[in-house]
């Protein structure tokens, strides 16, 4: 499974552009408690980046620069990446 599922640029970039340009941009995941709560982390930096799907990790992981690209079956996705 290399095939990234979510929003794509195009439809982030529609997203935003009805936004007030200084709406803070945060990342929400759930924190793992026993009342799964959801926290929200900001955004400070956006990059292009390689990445290949793990079976340990059951998602796409960020490959390192001297990491290549691609999972068992030779596919990469490269994604728009916030942190």
């Amino acid at each position: 499974m290399s095939k990234m599922s979510g929003m794509t640029a195009g439809e982030l970039i529609d997203h935003l552009s009805k936004l007030d340009p200084k709406t803070p941009v945060a990342l929400a995941y759930p924190s793992g408690d026993y009342w799964r709560t959801t926290v929200a982390v900001g955004v400070s930096e956006g990059s292009e980046t390689r990445l290949r799907w793990s079976e340990y990790h059951g998602k796409h992981k960020v490959l390192d620069e001297d990491e290549e690209g691609g999972d068992d079956n030779g596919n990469g996705v490269l994604a728009a990446v916030l942190s």
